[in-house]
C-alpha cells in the first residue's frame, strides 16, 4: 500500500442517470484515469432514520452476483439498505460506470470515490520517466524481461515447429 500511495486519488462524482429505469440505482461515470476501486462514500439527503437531514454515508462494494439479491422487483420489495451498495459495470458507448443502489428513503447527491488511477505511460526512448517509486523498479524490470523472453521463446518454438513441418513435406 505504501508503494502505491502515489496512485491513490479522490474524486467527487455526480449521478448521470438511473439504470434499468430504476430510480433506486444511480449511475456515475468513472474518471478517465480510473484503474481500481478502493472505497467510496455518498452524500445523501434523507435516510431511513431521518428523512429530512443530509449526511455522509460509507458505501459497501458488492459483487455483480449479489445485485439480484437487493434489487426491487415485483416479488421483492426491498426494505431498508443501511449503506448504499456499489457495483461496477461496463457500458458499450462510454467508460465503465459505477452504480450505487439505495433504498427508497435515500437520495444520493454525489459520491466521493477513492481509487487507484492508471499510472502514466513511461518511455525509455523519449526519456519519459516512470512515476512509480524506485521500490517498484526491480519488479518492473524483472517482469519486463520475463515477458520478453517468454514471448521470444514462444516465437522461436513456433518458428522451429513450422520449419520442421516444412522439412517433413
Amino acid at each position: 500500500n505504501d508503494i502505491m500511495k502515489t496512485l491513490i486519488k479522490h474524486d467527487t462524482l455526480y449521478p448521470v442517470g438511473h439504470d434499468y429505469n430504476n430510480d433506486l440505482i444511480d449511475v456515475f461515470e468513472l474518471p478517465q484515469d480510473y484503474f481500481m476501486y478502493i472505497r467510496s462514500t455518498s452524500v445523501v439527503s434523507g435516510t431511513y432514520k431521518d428523512l429530512e437531514n443530509s449526511g455522509i454515508v460509507p458505501n459497501s462494494f458488492i459483487k455483480q452476483d449479489d445485485v439480484q439479491l437487493v434489487l426491487n422487483t415485483f416479488y421483492n420489495q426491498a426494505g431498508i439498505i443501511r449503506k448504499p451498495l456499489v457495483v461496477l459495470e461496463s457500458v458499450e458507448d462510454s467508460n465503465c460506470v459505477m452504480e450505487v443502489i439505495h433504498d427508497r428513503y435515500t437520495s444520493i447527491n454525489n459520491v466521493t470515490l477513492t481509487y487507484y488511477r492508471k499510472p502514466k505511460e513511461f518511455n525509455i526512448i523519449e526519456n519519459t520517466a516512470c512515476e512509480l517509486p524506485y521500490d517498484c523498479f526491480e519488479d518492473l524490470v524483472t517482469g519486463a524481461v520475463e515477458l520478453y523472453f517468454n514471448y521470444k521463446y514462444k516465437v522461436s518454438l513456433a518458428n522451429e515447429a513450422s520449419k520442421a513441418a516444412r522439412r517433413r513435406r
